[in-house]
């Protein structure tokens, strides 16, 4: 039985490390935000709220 307990947990150490080594050659963090992006959220942001009060006069 303690063979058994060992095996798994031996598996399970095993499959834990590889998914981690997996995870960290796979992912790329994404790239901060540049002003642009900042300048084009806020844009957009504008220009649908212009469109929400613009049609609230639209009879």
């Amino acid at each position: 039985m303690k063979e058994n307990d060992d095996s798994k947990r031996d598996k399970l150490e095993r499959e834990i490390e590889r998914r981690i080594n997996e995870m960290e050659t796979e992912n790329e963090f994404p790239q901060k935000f540049s002003r642009l992006d900042y300048i084009l959220t806020a844009l957009v942001i504008v220009v649908c709220l212009i469109a929400v009060i613009a049609g609230g006069f639209i009879e």
